[in-house]
C-alpha cells in the first residue's frame, strides 16, 4: 500500500514538472500553485519514506 502511493506520487511529480519548468524557461515565471502542490508531495513522501532503507532510484532521482 505504501508502495503504491509512492508510486502515484511520484507520477504526481513528473506530471507537475511542466507546470514547473515551462513557464520559468518561457517567461521567467513561477507557477506558485504548482510548487504548492509539488512541496505537499514531497512532505507526504517525506512522511513514507521515512525510515525505509531501500528508496527507487527513479524517485531519488
Amino acid at each position: 500500500m505504501i508502495n503504491d502511493r509512492m508510486i502515484e506520487i511520484e507520477e504526481s511529480i513528473n506530471k507537475l514538472t511542466v507546470d514547473l519548468l515551462f513557464p520559468i524557461r518561457t517567461s521567467k515565471t513561477v507557477n506558485k500553485e504548482a510548487f504548492d502542490k509539488l512541496y505537499f508531495l514531497l512532505d507526504e513522501l517525506k512522511i513514507l519514506i521515512k525510515g525505509e532503507l531501500i528508496i527507487s532510484r527513479k524517485l531519488v532521482g
